[in-house]
């Protein structure tokens, strides 16, 4: 799960040796979420054209909801791109 304002990463607190550890290790993830975060909204706004990408039978909307097209699923599982129309 990534941090944002709204939902920040939970601190680790424990007395053990390993607390100064875990401490840097939570600091750091909390660096990487936020900078991953920053370059996602950096991209996402200069994606003007990638409808063109899209078939035009699947550009249409819906009234009553919207329709959902996958356009790319990571073989990892770590994200995947989604048309929302």
């Amino acid at each position: 799960m990534l941090s944002s304002p709204s939902y920040p990463m939970p601190q680790t607190r424990t007395a053990s040796p390993l607390g100064e550890r875990c401490r840097l290790v939570d600091l750091a993830a909390q660096k990487a979420a936020a900078s991953l975060l920053a370059e996602l909204a950096e991209g996402v706004a200069t994606t003007d054209g990638m409808l063109a990408h899209l078939p035009i039978d699947l550009r249409q909307g819906r009234p009553d909801s919207y329709t959902r097209h996958i356009a790319y699923a990571d073989p990892h599982g770590r994200y995947t791109i989604a048309y929302l129309i």
